[in-house]
């Protein structure tokens, strides 16, 4: 995780993961997995 932040851009990286993991998760939520 401290790679990520030495990077920065993985800051937004771990965003758009979260965001797509959210989004996935609510409209399907056994889709996925």
């Amino acid at each position: 995780m401290r790679d990520d932040i030495k990077h920065g851009c993985s800051i937004q990286s771990v965003q758009h993961t979260l965001s797509l993991e959210s989004r996935n998760r609510e409209p399907e939520t056994g889709h996925q997995r």
